[in-house]
């Protein structure tokens, strides 16, 4: 029972343990939030959006370390998270270098063309539809920009109790969507437990 709520909570925090689900999953995604971020290798004047925020820290982690970046865009679908992060960022949300907004991937709330970089950690298994979601994401970037997406492994998840009711996608699948879905240079880097996929838009 327990780990059937704490799945649904990692997907949507809400209620009276938002902020200890969020806490819970800053602690927990630490590993894969670095190295994601060194993926990523921010350039001066990147415009980036993250998908799935949660508290925020990333994102944080990301502005203190690449003081050149432009700016950092967050959306989550849970509002708790999104005033979590709202607090844990407002010095870099007052000086414009952050936005956070709710919202979810199959609806970006941001103009075509807007960002240089889009990352997402941890979130794909809880994606009403997949193809949409990667539509969006290639409607956001601007010409040449990247995207990287990084989930635990399947053969992983199956080890976890919480993780039962989690969409599995193998690597090559989600691959093929961005090859189809226009995108190139489709790369696949693992890191046991995880995996990082990322492609640049045509």
């Amino acid at each position: 029972m327990f780990n059937k709520w704490l799945g649904k909570q990692l997907s949507n925090p809400r209620g009276i343990l938002a902020k200890w689900i969020g806490s819970y999953m800053e602690k927990g995604n630490k590993k894969a939030n670095g190295w994601t971020v060194e993926l990523i290798n921010p350039s001066p004047g990147d415009c980036i959006l993250e998908i799935g925020m949660g508290t925020g820290a990333t994102l944080n982690s990301l502005l203190n370390e690449y003081e050149d970046i432009e700016k950092i865009c967050g959306i989550d679908i849970s509002l708790s998270m999104v005033n979590k992060a709202k607090q844990v960022n407002r010095g870099f949300i007052a000086s414009h270098k952050a936005e956070i907004t709710e919202g979810n991937v199959e609806h970006i709330p941001f103009a075509a063309e807007y960002f240089t970089k889009v990352y997402t950690i941890h979130t794909v298994y809880f994606w009403s539809d997949l193809v949409k979601g990667l539509q969006e994401i290639q409607r956001v970037l601007k010409p040449e920009g990247e995207v990287f997406i990084t989930f635990t492994l399947s053969e992983e998840l199956d080890r976890m109790r919480h993780t039962k009711e989690f969409l599995h996608y193998s690597p090559k699948y989600i691959q093929s969507l961005l090859e189809k879905g226009g995108f190139r240079q489709v790369k696949i880097s693992v890191q046991k437990p995880f995996c990082c996929i990322s492609a640049i838009k045509e």
